[in-house]
């Protein structure tokens, strides 16, 4: 199966796949597919869902309502120091 994501960000050498829903539908496969091949640090998914972090295997997802988009940076920001705090 291939993978299309909608964007991806850089961050610090850290590749953030990114994908976009218009709705609150949150089945993002081809998200969920580029997690499991390259197992990405962080991955955003935005969508007109409520705001919502969670780990999924070496995978921090962070669910960001597309109100919010503004703060993409921030949140991948913040979820990558987390991480490498907790791996120090």
């Amino acid at each position: 199966m291939r993978a299309e994501v909608d964007f991806l960000m850089e961050y610090h050498s850290t590749i953030v796949p990114i994908e976009v829903k218009a709705e609150q539908n949150l089945q993002a496969k081809s998200l969920k597919s580029y997690c499991n091949k390259h197992v990405p640090a962080v991955a955003v998914r935005c969508s007109m869902a409520p705001y919502f972090k969670q780990e999924r295997l070496a995978t921090t997802l962070i669910d960001l309502p597309l109100y919010a988009v503004c703060n993409i940076t921030r949140e991948c920001r913040d979820a990558i120091d987390e991480k490498q705090a907790s791996n120090a």
